[in-house]
This record gives C-alpha cells, structure tokens and sequence, in this order.
C-alpha cells in the first residue's frame, strides 16, 4: 500500500510554484548587462600593469635611498682637504 510522505524541511510543499511571487516591478533584480570587452583591456591586465610598476618603483627607491645613504655617511668617498693650506689666492684683474 502506498504511504504519502510526511512533510519534511526538504520536502516542503508550497502554495505557490513561483519563488518570485512577492516581487514587483520596484524590488525586482535585474541582472546589469556586461559589455563587450573584446577590443579593451580587461582591469584584470590594468591592475597587474599598476601593481607592476608600483613593486619596480619601491624597488628603484630603495636603492637609491641605499646609495645616498652610503654616500653620506662614508667620508673617506669625499677627497680631503690638504693639511698644507694656504688662504686662497684672490683673482685680481688689473
């Protein structure tokens, strides 16, 4: 003999066989329209391209910050002035 089945959260038998029965034209969702993206950089590309030249840019930084700093501070790159100095000859046009 043949048993209907009990109701069940999975087996749950509405009134309505649409899911969209409480939407109207103000609450409806309308999927946007994606445009052809054929003939143009997607912003995937974009954004590789930036983060690119972004990580190239801190690097260039960093050495020439490592550059200057070594400049700076080791005096011996810098030529020493004489011991033997003299006051400077002043040019005297006659």
């Amino acid at each position: 003999m043949y048993a209907p089945p009990e109701e069940s959260i999975n087996n749950c038998n509405s009134d309505s066989d649409s899911n969209y029965e409480d939407e109207d034209e103000l609450t409806r969702i309308i999927p946007p329209e994606v445009e052809d993206t054929k003939y143009c950089l997607k912003s995937r590309y974009i954004l590789g391209i930036m983060g690119f030249l972004g990580f190239a840019n801190v690097y260039a930084m960093r050495v020439n910050l490592s550059v200057a700093i070594v400049a700076m501070v080791n005096n011996t790159a810098l030529p020493q002035p004489s011991t033997n100095s003299s006051p400077p000859l002043l040019n005297t046009v006659p």
